[in-house]
């Protein structure tokens, strides 16, 4: 059922979906009875919600869904709205994106699966993944006068979002803070990305990463040594220090995040004349990324493009957080990220004898 209110943007559908697809005219504005509309759709069809999807080219409507374990898309142009008056809202990104109706046909027919960092990193079961490609986002933020690009792979759901129980990304970068086991799989995720920039602006002559901490661990350093091997780019790694320490960013809002890591970096003349890329795991306010950004370009740096695996998403303010029951025994699920890189969901209370469940009926639930 596609339930539409403008006929222009859902028209083109008819006739290239299954037959048995119904075309629903609804409300034109439906911000605030948008969960009531979602519920009677669903009761007129016997259908689920993680079988729907919600196609909208008002991000605010996405926002009002994150409270419903149900599909998003957001059809129109994404840049737009961030250089308009809504950049917040990145912070509630839909499931996918569409230029137009004939994108939505593709998602219809799972020929999108989704965003490429989520794609890549998201194991089905042993030894299949869930595809080979996906969608990526970009904007640009304006910083000290400076103005750069950040691309996106995909979104980070954090421990108090509802979808950090069966989030495989979000788990794994958690994970590599932690150890190295997620080196390859992030190298191969950001050689896609990298690949991406490249072909759609210019050539990339050397790539870094947002450097630790004075005597903390350079847990990216391998990641650009990985990269820069097999795109045969510069490893531009000691080529960005921090040079002091600062407290940690985490609690911090965004002007108290900027402050903390100001002047806080140091470049070498090695970036000079260059465009280089920036990789960091999760984009939240930019204020690192973007103050590092800033740092290469005041040495000379011909331009600098961030690329992030994930951008942070902002937890449902008005839903209480809800754990995901085990069927057997009704204890809460956790998700795990076994050592072969596949995944799984793990009772972490409660008795069973059965304590694994497959990752598949979590991502449905």
């Amino acid at each position: 059922m596609f339930i539409y209110s403008d006929w222009n943007q859902i028209g083109e559908l008819q006739g290239r979906v299954h037959p048995s697809a119904e075309f629903v005219e609804g409300p034109r504005h439906v911000l605030f009875g948008i969960n009531k509309l979602i519920t009677s759709a669903l009761n007129a069809i016997d259908g689920q919600k993680y079988e729907t999807a919600y196609a909208t080219s008002n991000l605010y409507e996405i926002q009002a869904l994150m409270s419903e374990h149900i599909g998003t898309i957001f059809v129109g142009d994404l840049d737009s709205v961030v250089r308009g008056h809504m950049p917040d809202l990145l912070g509630y990104m839909p499931d996918f994106l569409a230029h137009d109706g004939a994108d939505v046909l593709k998602i219809v027919r799972n020929e999108w699966k989704g965003y490429l960092s989520e794609v890549l990193t998201t194991k089905i079961d042993r030894s299949n993944w869930y595809g080979n490609g996906g969608l990526l986002f970009s904007f640009n933020r304006e910083y000290d006068g400076y103005t750069f690009r950040v691309f996106c792979g995909g979104r980070y759901f954090g421990p108090r979002h509802e979808r950090w129980s069966v989030h495989q990304l979000s788990h794994r970068i958690w994970k590599s803070k932690r150890d190295t086991s997620q080196n390859e799989l992030f190298a191969e995720v950001f050689s896609v990305l990298v690949n991406d920039v490249e072909n759609r602006f210019e050539v990339i002559d050397g790539i870094t990463r947002v450097p630790p901490r004075p005597n903390e661990q350079d847990r990216f350093k391998p990641i650009v040594e990985l990269l820069c091997s097999r795109l045969d780019k510069l490893d531009l790694s000691t080529a960005l220090v921090c040079t002091q320490k600062y407290p940690k960013q985490k609690g911090l809002d965004k002007e108290a995040r900027r402050a903390n890591v100001k002047d806080k970096f140091r470049a070498t003349e090695e970036v000079r004349g260059k465009h280089v890329v920036l990789l960091d795991d999760v984009y939240v306010t930019g204020s690192t990324a973007l103050e590092c950004a800033k740092t290469i370009m005041e040495k000379g740096a011909r331009k600098v493009t961030v690329v992030v695996l994930a951008l942070n998403q902002f937890p449902p303010e008005w839903r209480k957080f809800v754990t995901l029951p085990c069927p057997n025994c009704n204890g809460q699920l956790t998700l795990r990220i076994a050592s072969n890189q596949g995944a799984f969901l793990d009772v972490t209370s409660g008795r069973t004898q059965n304590a694994m469940v497959k990752w598949d009926f979590g991502w449905m639930a």
